[in-house]
């Protein structure tokens, strides 16, 4: 816990502790993060790595979690490992013979289908006990803020399963 940035050691703190399930980082989410591999260079000095804070957050905080995947509406759905992009593509097979769909050769982009596709992948890995970790980058858009009254069905649909 003592190698993590001070932001990482409350978010790390919060979700032990039960009171959240849920972050949302802003700031500057661009810079890079400091990272010790505590792998030595040599007897005395640690390798230190700075990286952008979603492969920070996918390998120095989520990387012991069986499950690790991004989604941005401009870049899809992204794995962290090749076995979890397989079981997904596994996943999306069934899905697609069930519900008469063709997801497994062209994914959505769009929110409310990625979010659906992954509501029920995730339903599925949960009651396997698995680890789950999701980073979703540009929540905003997404889930917009503001009065659900306001919102299109779109985006009450994203906010209802995020």
């Amino acid at each position: 816990m003592e190698s993590l940035p001070v932001w990482a050691r409350q978010l790390t703190e919060k979700y032990y502790s039960g009171a959240f399930s849920m972050f949302i980082l802003h700031g500057n989410i661009h810079d890079l993060v400091p990272h010790d591999s505590g792998q030595p260079m040599s007897r005395d000095v640690k390798r230190v790595f700075a990286l952008p804070p979603g492969k920070y957050l996918e390998s120095a905080m989520f990387g012991p979690r069986e499950i690790v995947l991004s989604y941005d509406r401009g870049g899809g759905i992204t794995f962290a490992t090749p076995d979890v992009q397989g079981n997904f593509a596994n996943a999306l097979r069934g899905y697609d013979s069930f519900h008469g769909t063709n997801f497994a050769q062209a994914l959505p982009r769009n929110p409310d289908g990625v979010l659906n596709i992954l509501d029920n992948y995730l339903r599925l890995r949960v009651h396997d006990g698995k680890k789950i970790a999701i980073i979703i980058n540009y929540a905003e858009t997404i889930a917009p803020a503001g009065d659900t009254g306001g919102m299109n069905a779109d985006d009450r649909n994203a906010a209802v399963i995020l």
